[in-house]
C-alpha cells in the first residue's frame, strides 16, 4: 500500500525487482474490485443489464489496456532510446491500477446520493468531480512507473503516458472518417 503515500519510492523498489506476477495480480485485483462495486452500483441505479455488462467487462478491459499500454510505451520508449524493458513496465505499472477501485467507490456513493434524494443531487455532482482528481492520480502513478522503469525526464515520461490515449483517439478519427464515407 505504499503505492498510496510514497508512489515514487513503491514505483523504484517495484522496478529494482520487477515481478511480472506482481503487476499482473494489481490489474485483475482492481479490475475485480472495481467490478464488484460496479455491479453494486448498477444495482442502485437500476440500469438493468447494460449496467451488469459494463461491469462485468471491466476485468477484460483493464487486462487489455494494461496490455496495449505495456506494449505502446515501451515502443515510444524507443524513440527516446530506452526500449525493450516492456517485461519490467508490466511488473511495474500494476499498481498504478489501484486508484481505479477509488474511482469506483465514488461512483458508487454519487449513486447512493442520487438514489437517495433530497440534497442528493448536488451531492452526487460534487462526488463526480472528485473522479476528476482521481484519474489525474492514475496518469500521475503512471508517469513515475515510466520514470521508474525507463529513467526517462519528465516531459517524456509524460508524453508516453499520453500515448495510448492519442492511438485510441486517432482510431476513433479514422473510424469516424471510415464511416463517413460509407455513408455517403
Amino acid at each position: 500500500m505504499a503505492i498510496l503515500y510514497r508512489p515514487r519510492s513503491a514505483l523504484n523498489r517495484l522496478a529494482a525487482s520487477p515481478r511480472l506476477s506482481v503487476g499482473f495480480a494489481y490489474v485483475v485485483v482492481s479490475g475485480v474490485v472495481s467490478a464488484a462495486i460496479g455491479i453494486a452500483t448498477a444495482s442502485l441505479e437500476g440500469s438493468g443489464a447494460s449496467g451488469l455488462l459494463s461491469s462485468l467487462l471491466v476485468l477484460p478491459l483493464f487486462v487489455a489496456y494494461w496490455l496495449v499500454q505495456g506494449w505502446l510505451i515501451d515502443a515510444g520508449a524507443g524513440m527516446i532510446g530506452r526500449a525493450g524493458r516492456r517485461r519490467e513496465f508490466f511488473a511495474v505499472s500494476g499498481p498504478v491500477f489501484l486508484p481505479w477501485i477509488v474511482y469506483a467507490l465514488l461512483s458508487l456513493a454519487e449513486a447512493a446520493a442520487t438514489h437517495g434524494g433530497g440534497a442528493g443531487p448536488s451531492v452526487a455532482s460534487g462526488l463526480a468531480w472528485l473522479t476528476v482528481p482521481v484519474l489525474a492520480w492514475f496518469l500521475t502513478l503512471t508517469i513515475l512507473a515510466i520514470r521508474a522503469v525507463y529513467d526517462a525526464p519528465m516531459l517524456n515520461a509524460f508524453a508516453l503516458t499520453l500515448l495510448p490515449y492519442a492511438v485510441v483517439s486517432a482510431a476513433l478519427l479514422v473510424l469516424g472518417a471510415f464511416a463517413g464515407v460509407l455513408r455517403g
